[in-house]
């Protein structure tokens, strides 16, 4: 009775491992999966795939399908498309019906009748397909690593295998293979040199997310390299679904640009310029520091803002308004006569006022009177600036504010189309908060600055205009900057160039938005002119032009001070010097608003010495904390492809001697479903 009973617990026992091998037998897999690949001299790839199958009708009813990955993204805004050109498909070697449709990044291959149900049981695929752009290129090598099966299967792998042919005449140099989970440098396979290439073999069944990767270099010369305009090409042409929020957004960037370029074209240039005919007197009503300024277009340092005040006080010295008593270096004492000085615009009228505060009758340039200096400076540039400020020239400030605000939205809109909207409101965030912060700081700073003044009896709060407006000019770029890096880990390396070209672009065009009008065109042809007059040395130059002034002692001074304010004083001198001996060649000429004995007056070259000493004395009280609201003056003038890494695949032999993260043909990252290198991807039955 036992032995009966122990014998059918035997046979129970011996039918579940039978019923337990056969599940196992019949589960559906991959038998062998056998791929090889020829590398061909154009670089294109030809690969044949064998995929031995048994199916049970569980996910494999009518077929298999492969995917293949022919999309891969990069960090300078391209998608990167490759080709996967089906040549035939067979089922136990005859033509088997196919299909594909895009899923993302990939290409799916369906290959069976969708009206036919596959009986139980094994059956042998062979796709043969070609494909582009996977090759690596080196100085000294080419490369391919290839992902022979991809991680991305429905089923394991019994075996998995892996040919693959270098083209004529290339020895292979180095070679390695990996099987296991994705992105793992080691695994269990079997590597193997032939003449021409490499065949490598896994030892252990793939599980589920495994596959096999297959590396091997050769030499240069075998495989032609393709030129950068074909890569250029193909990377343009590739990827359009993927590239709709890429290209939306480079549209929205050129917006502002365009608008820039329309509103310069429109309202920026000056009108076209007049007939220049000499000049012989400058135009009426002009000041020699409005000269100045308008013949430049602003002033752009404190050399020229200080120079203003060199040149109105030389003016005023040959209208008799003042006289220089002594001339040092670095120095020099003014005495203010009271004479003529109804002539006086009312900038210059002030800085005199300015100049000898508390009724002195004269002054020491270069001493103690910096604040007062600097007062008179101020007024000249402002008197300058204000001399003709809307008949003269257009600011078209509005134009350029409407142009940062669309530039903003442009910004924020190229963040929304590469992203979610979130990092857009953050980006905002982020760049408004840091310019309002930098900005109330230059607020408190200047606000104490003004109150320490305030303190020891001295003024000068006004002159911190122009630094707080450096100040939120420079807080508006930290902000932009803090955004931008923001944004660095979220779009795209191209767009991200775009925003920076962009805001450079929005921040400098407000030095070319501001145009003269016709009147100030006219004034401009005038001062050209004059300026023509002053500049050219040969006295018989003029001889046959009607209406030319006789040359005096007299006229020579009256124009002295716009020579210098145009640049053009020796000139000017050495112009008078070739007629001084036909004026009084008995007389060597002497300024009488000179009375310093330290000036040898013996030669016109004093007079631009003299303009040099001056120059030190005002320089020397001017000290540079004069820079204010001018520093924004307006101007009055006519205006990589880097390679991306191949996805960090770090594959590398035992020795070191692999070669890791290079540009892959069109420079691309590794693909979805990829273990890293070309191919990959995944299958299963549909």
């Amino acid at each position: 009775m036992m032995l009966r009973t122990a014998g059918q617990i035997g046979a129970v026992i011996m039918a579940v491992l039978v019923l337990a091998v056969a599940s196992a037998q019949a589960q559906e897999r991959i038998t062998l999966f056998d791929s090889h690949v020829v590398v061909e001299s154009n670089s294109d790839l030809l690969v044949t795939e064998t995929i031995e199958v048994i199916a049970e009708g569980d996910q494999i009813k009518r077929g298999i399908f492969r995917d293949f990955p022919v999309g891969y993204g990069s960090d300078d805004g391209f998608d990167y498309e490759v080709i996967f050109d089906v040549q035939q498909v067979l089922r136990d070697g005859t033509e088997e019906p196919w299909f594909t449709q895009r899923d993302g990044n990939s290409v799916q291959l369906f290959i069976g009748d969708p009206r036919i149900v596959l009986p139980d049981g094994p059956y042998r695929y062979t796709i043969v397909y070609r494909t582009d752009l996977q090759v690596t290129y080196f100085n000294d090598a080419d490369e391919l690593v290839w992902n022979v099966t991809g991680h991305d299967w429905q089923f394991p792998i019994d075996v998995a295998r892996v040919e693959i042919v270098l083209p004529e005449g290339a020895i292979p140099e180095t070679a390695d293979a990996y099987a296991g989970s994705r992105y793992t440098t080691n695994g269990a396979a079997e590597i193997a040199l032939t003449d021409r290439g490499m065949v490598a073999t896994t030892t252990l069944p793939l599980e589920l997310r495994q596959g096999l990767t297959a590396a091997v270099s050769w030499p240069k010369g075998f495989v032609a390299q393709p030129g950068r305009l074909e890569l250029w090409l193909r990377l343009l042409a590739g990827g359009w679904e993927k590239k709709t929020g890429f290209i939306w957004a480079q549209v929205g960037l050129a917006i502002p640009l365009i608008y820039f370029l329309a509103v310069w074209l429109l309202v920026g240039r000056n009108p076209k310029r007049g007939t220049i005919i000499a000049r012989f007197e400058p135009p009426e009503g002009m000041s020699p520091s409005e000269a100045g300024y308008l013949w430049r277009g602003g002033f752009h340092n404190h050399h020229q803002e200080q120079q203003t005040l060199v040149v109105t006080l030389i003016s005023m010295a040959t209208r008799g308004v003042i006289t220089f008593l002594e001339i040092g270096q670095g120095d020099a004492e003014i005495k203010r006569t009271g004479e003529d000085e109804e002539s006086l615009q009312p900038s210059e009228a002030t800085a005199l006022d300015q100049l000898f505060a508390g009724h002195r009758s004269s002054v020491r340039l270069g001493t103690n009177n910096d604040e007062a200096v600097r007062q008179a400076v101020l007024t000249l540039v402002h008197g300058a600036r204000r001399a003709y400020p809307d008949a003269m020239t257009r600011s078209n400030r509005g134009y350029w504010y409407l142009g940062l605000l669309l530039t903003a939205l442009a910004s924020l809109h190229a963040v929304y189309q590469e992203t979610d909207g979130s990092v857009a409101i953050w980006a905002m965030f982020l760049g408004f908060f840091l310019i309002g912060g930098v900005t109330a700081c230059l607020r408190v700073l200047q606000a104490l600055w003004r109150k320490i003044r305030a303190l020891f009896g001295t003024r000068g709060g006004d002159d911190l205009a122009g630094r707080a407006g450096f100040g939120l000019l420079i807080g508006s770029l930290i902000g932009i900057g803090g955004s931008g890096l923001l944004l660095q880990v979220h779009v795209s390396n191209f767009t991200l160039i775009s925003q920076i070209i962009l805001w450079c672009a929005a921040l400098s065009v407000v030095t070319v938005m501001p145009a003269l009008t016709r009147e100030g065109r006219a004034v401009l042809d005038h001062l050209e002119g004059y300026h023509r007059y002053l500049s050219v040395a040969e006295a018989r130059r003029f001889s046959l032009m009607a209406g030319e002034p006789v040359m005096t002692l007299e006229r020579f001074e009256q124009h002295l001070p716009f020579a210098m304010a145009l640049g053009v004083a020796k000139k000017w001198s050495t112009k008078f010097a070739a007629l001084a001996s036909t004026i009084a060649p008995e007389e060597t000429y002497r300024a009488q608003w000179i009375q310093s004995g330290d000036i040898d007056q013996s030669d016109f070259e004093i007079l631009l010495d003299f303009e040099n000493r001056v120059g030190q004395a005002v320089r020397s009280s001017a000290r540079p904390a004069l820079r204010a609201a001018s520093i924004l003056s307006s101007r009055a003038s006519s205006g990589s492809s880097s390679s991306a890494p191949v996805g960090n695949n770090k594959f590398r032999r035992s020795n070191g001697s692999f070669r890791s993260g290079a540009s892959r043909g069109g420079g691309r990252s590794g693909g979805s479903g990829g273990g890293g290198g070309g191919g990959g991807g995944g299958g299963g039955g549909w």
